[in-house]
């Protein structure tokens, strides 16, 4: 099984911090931990991918207050794939997608289009978001109706 190193994943990482897309490294330089942490208003965003090669055991989760998903890190072996070769495959996969997450704006208000950096309070929903204004005049428009 290939062991991944900083030359098996995109250049956005860095070492420092929890912040942003983040990596650890074992003491031989191989990954053992990346994944993408962001901070949007009040909700922590947490989306990682721990590796044990030893044991040939990954686990991807992504986390945030305000829902939690994880997925299944079982991997589909057919016939034509070593174990070896499908870890590899579903490790690259999570690392493509995690990088990608990290790539993405903050989140904007589906009603009013402001980011999430401009309002007070951003709430999620199933596929969209609402701000803390939006949500005000909407209370209103219900209230004097």
């Amino acid at each position: 099984m290939k062991k991944l190193t900083k030359d098996d994943i995109p250049n956005s990482w860095q070492s420092k911090e929890k912040a942003g897309v983040y990596a650890q490294f074992d003491a031989d330089g191989f990954l053992t931990h990346y994944g993408y942490y962001g901070n949007n208003n009040d909700a922590v965003e947490e989306f990682t991918i721990a590796i044990d090669y030893e044991k040939r055991v990954s686990i991807v989760e992504k986390y945030d207050e305000r829902r939690f998903l994880a997925f299944d890190p079982a991997l589909d072996v057919d016939d034509k794939l070593s174990l070896d070769e499908a870890f590899d495959l579903f490790a690259q996969k999570w690392i493509g997608i995690i990088s990608q997450e990290g790539s993405h704006s903050p989140p904007d208000c589906s009603f009013c289009g402001r980011n999430s950096n401009d309002v007070e309070k951003l709430v999620a929903g199933p596929r969209s978001f609402i701000c803390n204004d939006c949500i005000e005049l909407c209370a209103g428009m219900v209230k004097n109706s």
